[in-house]
């Protein structure tokens, strides 16, 4: 969700006297400063205003408040779930869908404390870190603009883009954590003496960026009490039977090595779920949903690592993992369909953010069982390697060694390959070189699409080196990937080999001896993207160049055997070298030779 952007029209303020200094801004600086209301917009200390909001499909009130240059608050309700972010005194909590409060992380802090600080005109000019330019003028619309940019660095830039003719503010262009987004203004209107818009509109780069706010009411300079940013009231999700501090073991399924599926029991119904730490949110499927009771409500778009798709929301999920309960969740709604077929297993919830908010998920992969436990109880098992992390987003972030460059990787248990890595680590000028790639077909919610695949000479983490770990290089189609904070992600072939600890309410990983650092990595030697069916594979892609094109396999093409066995899609992976018998569904035969492509 993102935070509203009608205060931040004062933001230049911070930039006032250094404007003022440069010949070629102190035009705009002023006739910006009289039009909203000169003296009377210079004395404004704090706002409080309330509005209808529509954003990804869901209508809904936002209230916000902000005092004495350091306080910010923001209520949304959107009928399906309410979210709420307070920023005080250097501190600051969100809360996600289901209620659950998180600490905002230094990063995030940081641009929720500059929204505070540029809202008001008691703020001194140039100070915190605002640096001041000129960009070229421009036209929105009609309206000839000139163009004030304030930045706190690359990664956080806003251009306040202020009609040439009298000042006033058109629209805010902002670049925050790689993302692009316009804040558009209208119906201004004088409260005290001050010009404010009781209308913005916001676009951004994708559908779920976009929403427009109607405000009824504004106040300037109300008196707002320290009891408006306490931290918010945090919504109890977990319990233990017994009042005990653990699920107890439970037994998990590692489907195809790389996707963990648990037995649970959704309000009262035996199903399996699949564990995934990059989720924000849980997911269920929506006809599944609807069989087991329970209500899709309202129509969004969200987002996944393939691109944007419809969502709605779903309140009063409850599941009970062994003896422990997740009751009263609020989570998204899709069609997980696509997603099953692409697995070739059930899937019909994705088990998100929730249960690593409140637990310590202790995961033994070399027994095959998993826990949820009670971290103010957790004790670290000796010789145990721990690896901090950050929460920042609601998402858990790992800093790594990928030959000897830092990255900051993003948690990911439900991502099947090793490693993806995003354009801003990538893309960097000696990190391709001379290396060896090839394409493949990835994605997932959202969609499909056609990614590189290279291979990293090694990885470390924890202190821990893994040599010959598979990339995927991902474009920009998710938010995560166009994100300036995320070097990529890091998912479940780097940590099945360990006996892992999440410990996510005290920001660390765990890696419990003994370490097996001796396992290879899964390395596709085909060039193929297979689709499980009924009778055994299609071939959904075909690297071009690689040894399935080589052997004449083309997309459309249905493996129903290799060298006389069944279905299984391990065969991808068996060493270089290797010779395969493929046999396809309409009698054919191809010869496929595995090597090492990429």
């Amino acid at each position: 969700m993102n935070r509203s952007l009608m205060v931040e029209m004062m933001y230049v303020l911070l930039a006032m006297p250094a404007l003022a200094r440069a010949d070629e801004l102190s035009g705009s600086v002023a006739r910006y400063e009289a039009w909203r209301g000169g003296r009377a917009f210079m004395q404004a200390t704090a706002i409080h205003a309330e509005g209808k909001l529509a954003t990804s499909g869901l209508t809904g009130v936002v209230e916000t408040w902000a005092s004495g240059g350091s306080r910010f608050r923001q209520d949304v309700d959107l009928g399906v779930f309410n979210q709420h972010t307070v920023v005080a005194d250097n501190t600051g909590w969100s809360t996600n869908m289901s209620g659950q409060v998180e600490k905002l992380s230094p990063a995030d802090l940081g641009e929720a404390l500059h929204d505070g600080l540029l809202l008001l005109a008691e703020v001194f000019p140039g100070r915190n870190g605002a640096e001041l330019s000129a960009q070229p003028a421009e036209k929105r619309g009609d309206t000839p603009c000139d163009v004030v940019r304030v930045g706190f660095g690359s990664a956080r830039t806003y251009d306040y883009l202020i009609a040439h003719a009298d000042g006033e503010l058109i629209a805010i262009r902002s670049r925050v954590k790689g993302k692009l987004r316009v804040t558009a203004y209208a119906d201004w209107r004088t409260i005290n003496g001050v010009r404010f818009p009781f209308r913005e509109t916001v676009t951004g780069e994708v559908p779920s960026d976009a929403s427009s706010t109607d405000y009824r009411t504004i106040e300037v300079n109300p008196s707002l009490s320290a009891d408006i940013f306490a931290m918010p009231r945090a919504a109890k999700h977990i319990s233990f039977a017994d009042a005990g501090a653990s699920s107890g073991w439970l037994a998990f399924e590692l489907f195809d090595r790389t996707r963990l599926f648990i037995p649970a029991r959704i309000n009262g119904h035996p199903t399996t779920v699949l564990l995934d730490s990059g989720a924000t949110s849980t997911v269920l499927d929506s006809q599944f949903a609807t069989s087991n009771g329970l209500k899709v409500e309202g129509e969004m778009t969200a987002e996944g690592t393939g691109g944007t798709s419809t969502a709605g929301v779903v309140r009063g999920v409850n599941l009970e993992l062994g003896t422990l309960s997740l009751h009263d969740v609020t989570a998204v709604a899709i069609d997980a369909a696509p997603i099953e077929r692409q697995l070739g297993h059930t899937a019909k919830i994705f088990l998100g953010a929730e249960i690593f908010q409140d637990t310590a998920v202790d995961i033994d992969f070399p027994h095959r069982r998993i826990a949820f436990r009670d971290p103010a109880t957790l004790k670290v098992p000796s010789g145990s390697r721990v690896i901090p992390s950050v929460m920042e987003d609601g998402q858990q972030i790992l800093t790594a060694s990928l030959e000897g460059r830092p990255a900051r990787l993003l948690l990911d248990l439900g991502n099947a390959g090793a490693l993806a890595l995003f354009p801003r680590f990538w893309e960097q000028q000696d990190f391709l070189g001379q290396r060896r790639t090839s394409t493949a077909l990835g994605g997932g919610f959202g969609g499909m699409h056609t990614e590189k695949v290279a291979m990293l000479r090694n990885l470390s983490i924890g202190g821990v080196d893994l040599p010959r770990v598979p990339v995927k290089l991902v474009g920009n189609e998710s938010a995560d990937a166009r994100s300036s904070r995320l070097d990529g992600n890091i998912g479940m072939p780097v940590f099945s080999r360990f006996h892992l600890i999440v410990d996510r309410p005290h920001e660390r990983l765990l890696l419990v001896p003994p370490l097996n650092v001796d396992t290879r990595f899964d390395t596709d030697r085909t060039g193929l993207t297979v689709q499980p069916t009924a009778a055994g594979f299609k071939i959904i892609y075909v690297a071009p160049g690689a040894p399935g094109d080589k052997a004449g396999l083309k997309v459309g093409d249905e493996v129903v055997s290799v060298d006389g066995a069944g279905k299984s899609a391990q065969w991808r992976f068996g060493p270089a070298g290797r010779k395969l018998l493929l046999r396809l569904s309409d009698g054919r035969r191809r010869e496929l030779t595995l090597e090492d492509y990429f």
